[in-house]
Parts: C-alpha cells; sequence; structure tokens
C-alpha cells in the first residue's frame, strides 16, 4: 500500500509518501519512501517576508 505520513517539526511540516508491503508474518515492511523539500526564496535585492 501507497499513502502519504505528515511529519511535524517546530517551524512547520513535511509529507513523506512512503510505500509498505506486509511480510510472511504479516508485519509491514517499508518497501519506499521519499521526501521533497523546497526552499523559500528568501532575498533577491528585495526580501521576501513569510506570510503569516
Amino acid at each position: 500500500a501507497d499513502g502519504a505520513v505528515k511529519i511535524e517539526h517546530p517551524t512547520g511540516s513535511f509529507t513523506a509518501v512512503v510505500g509498505l508491503t506486509l511480510n510472511s508474518s504479516g508485519s509491514p515492511v517499508v518497501e519506499r519512501a521519499s521526501i521533497i523539500r523546497t526552499a523559500r526564496k528568501l532575498m533577491d535585492g528585495h526580501v521576501f517576508p513569510r506570510e503569516y
């Protein structure tokens, strides 16, 4: 089964995509996991403050 897992930290959160299967005893096994992280543009001659 594939699914998204939301991971939270002090400054926000991100989503990890996880692919699971079950082994012969029925326990979950992580087959794959991926995280995409992007950076917010901070400066380019102008300041880009966070929008709250």
